[in-house]
């Protein structure tokens, strides 16, 4: 984020891929009508992004990708938790105006 604000273009990742660094430059690109994901197209440029080839977002989005990796508990054991309730969403946005100048 302050990347964004200051206008800063040099990210110093020496061990990551062209794909990787071209993504990150995207996604903080100072000059918002250049800036990955705020075009005309908008997600559909970071979706398309070399970066998520792999990804299928349509199997992300029904949650139905096995994770690569399962980390093992050591000290919070949750299941005595109720789970959360699904956030349901509105047709209207109640708050458009808090962010009409964003």
């Amino acid at each position: 984020y302050l990347r964004i604000i200051n206008g800063c273009s040099s990210i110093n990742l020496k061990h990551s891929s062209i794909n990787c660094l071209s993504i990150i430059r995207g996604l903080l690109q100072y000059n918002v009508e250049r800036r990955l994901g705020c075009g005309q197209r908008g997600t559909l440029d970071i979706i398309e992004h070399v970066w998520f080839d792999e990804i299928n977002f349509w199997t992300l989005y029904q949650q139905k990708y096995i994770a690569p990796f399962i980390p093992i508990r050591k000290y919070i054991i949750t299941d005595r938790y109720e789970d959360e309730t699904i956030l349901r969403f509105t047709a209207k946005n109640l708050h458009e105006n808090e962010f009409k100048e964003f």
